[in-house]
């Protein structure tokens, strides 16, 4: 019977201890079942009090391991017979929440902030933080000229070819830069939701080990977009031909057959940008979880994704909801935070790596948010946590 035992209790690890004094702790209601447990026997997982049946098995001591936050998944393929669950954003939110106080702050470890905030930067690389907006008020007789003026440009740039070649250049430039950043965040997405799961491990680890998962979700995210541009190209190009130029040509006078154009290419760029933020949204918060725990492919993933908005369309509006309103709730605390310290709270946030780690807890919580989500849909197909406090 292995004689070095240790356990996890709210955060803290503790051992070694002998197993008759594990046991008394379980006896005692020390421990409680889903309280996590480790011997050398487990290998690298650790195991809830409640999973531990058998605990004679001889073996040489171990240092124990970084902690783990849970089982492994379960078998891609089989999840289809096993019973399902409607997913709980209650639950999803407080177990998130209770999870990255653990981490963070149970003890707080500024060398893991660092570590973990790093994971985070690379995640959220390429994303927009913010921007500046200006209201104007103007009268329509303004508007119109401000319009004018505007459309005469692209028209007239438009029409010049050494301008529209250059400019064509300009954007293979800067969609050839984007793919590179694209690269970088698929990376970064799957190296925070190791993290996330496993917060000790190192980022060379991450950085190895995830390669062959980012490379596939990387692939998706070029087809994806590359569609979307497309679409974008084509309404713009549509929107151009059947309203710019006929109406910078006709002297600028306004004919009711535009507004089926103009009300057509609305259409379509609403609906492009809903697209994509589903895309992306549900993109890395279910389907990344999914091909970090399953050898799948990204339509299999998806495939899973759409088989549970079928199956509980209800918790995932109330999903969407909820994740929309918590990210107003940040964007408020920092614009508050930023008016209350006169704008030195924003100067750490303007810098790209420390800004990441300024915002770890808010990033943290909302990519576990998802994973808390989607792991209470079907048992052991994407694990969760343990947490108490």
């Amino acid at each position: 019977m292995n004689d070095r035992w240790y356990y996890c209790k709210d955060g803290d690890r503790q051992g070694p201890l002998s197993f008759d004094e594990l046991k008394a702790l379980v006896e005692n209601k020390t421990l409680e079942p889903l309280d996590l447990v480790w011997c050398s026997d487990f290998g690298v997982e650790w195991l809830n009090v409640s999973q531990v049946e058998e605990l004679n098995k001889k073996s040489f001591s171990q240092p124990s391991p970084p902690l783990k936050a849970s089982i492994e998944a379960g078998d891609f393929d089989s999840c289809y017979s096993v019973e399902s669950y409607c997913p709980s954003v209650s639950e999803a939110i407080d177990t998130s929440w209770k999870w990255m106080k653990t981490v963070l702050f149970k003890p707080f470890n500024l060398t893991r902030w660092f570590s973990i905030g790093f994971c985070a930067w690379l995640a959220s690389f390429g994303s927009g933080n913010g921007g500046n907006f200006q209201n104007r008020t103007s009268t329509h007789e303004n508007f119109k000229t401000g319009f004018d003026n505007l459309s005469t440009k692209v028209v007239d740039f438009l029409s010049d070819p050494m301008k529209f070649s250059a400019a064509v250049v300009f954007i293979l430039f800067i969609f050839f830069l984007y793919i590179i950043i694209l690269k970088l965040k698929s990376r970064g997405d799957f190296m925070f939701i190791r993290r996330w799961y496993s917060p000790d491990d190192t980022i060379t680890e991450c950085w190895t080990e995830t390669r062959d998962n980012a490379n596939k979700f990387f692939a998706w995210r070029i087809r994806f977009y590359g569609l979307l541009l497309l679409v974008t190209l084509l309404n713009g190009g549509v929107l151009y031909s059947s309203f710019l130029a006929p109406y910078v040509a006709g002297g600028y006078l306004w004919d009711m057959i535009y507004l089926r154009t103009l009300s057509v290419s609305a259409t379509i760029a609403v609906a492009s940008w809903f697209v994509f933020m589903v895309g992306e949204s549900f993109g890395v918060g279910f389907v990344v979880p999914i091909l970090h725990w399953h050898d799948v492919t990204v339509a299999k993933a998806w495939g899973k994704v759409f088989a549970l908005c079928n199956q509980f369309p209800g918790a995932i509006i109330l999903y969407v909801i909820c994740l929309t309103g918590l990210w107003i709730g940040f964007a408020l605390a920092i614009i508050l935070a930023i008016v209350l310290t006169c704008c030195i709270a924003a100067l750490p946030l303007m810098l790209p790596y420390l800004g990441a780690v300024c915002l770890l807890p808010v990033y943290f919580f909302f990519r576990g948010y998802s994973i808390c989500f989607i792991s209470q849909w079907r048992d052991n197909f994407i694990p969760g946590v343990n947490v108490d406090e």
